[in-house]
């Protein structure tokens, strides 16, 4: 009995270590610019459980496209702060150092703000 209450209680724990924060959460998924046309054509974050793709079109044909790994530093209210790292693809951060991002959430009208720049959820 003793080792079946164990065990229990270390799943429970391991599980509850590998759920994300309710901020963390909401930011999965695909989010598009709000504002197209502001010397930003297109311009796409995808959060997915730790890894990151971010698409920009600037100039009307220069295409960037980055992808790597985020942790999240700091999750309060809603303001999340995240760190990237480990890039692939078009620089993202001179010298390809870590770099860290604050996104705003507001779940009423399901947008985020990264970096002071709206956006809009555009799929899952």
């Amino acid at each position: 009995m003793q080792n079946t209450l164990v065990s229990c209680l270390l799943l429970i724990f391991t599980l509850s270590a590998c759920s994300l924060d309710t901020n963390e959460q909401f930011i999965q998924g695909s989010w598009q610019i709000a504002q197209p046309g502001t010397g930003n054509e297109f311009f796409l974050w995808r959060f997915n459980n730790g890894t990151f793709n971010r698409e920009q079109e600037i100039d009307g044909g220069s295409s960037l496209f980055t992808t790597g790994r985020y942790q999240v530093t700091e999750s309060e209210a809603d303001v999340l702060t995240l760190e990237l790292f480990d890039f692939s693809g078009d620089r993202i951060s001179y010298e390809n150092n870590p770099m860290t991002i604050k996104i705003e959430i507001d779940r009423t009208n399901d947008t985020v703000r990264i970096t002071n720049t709206l956006f809009v959820r555009a799929g899952p």
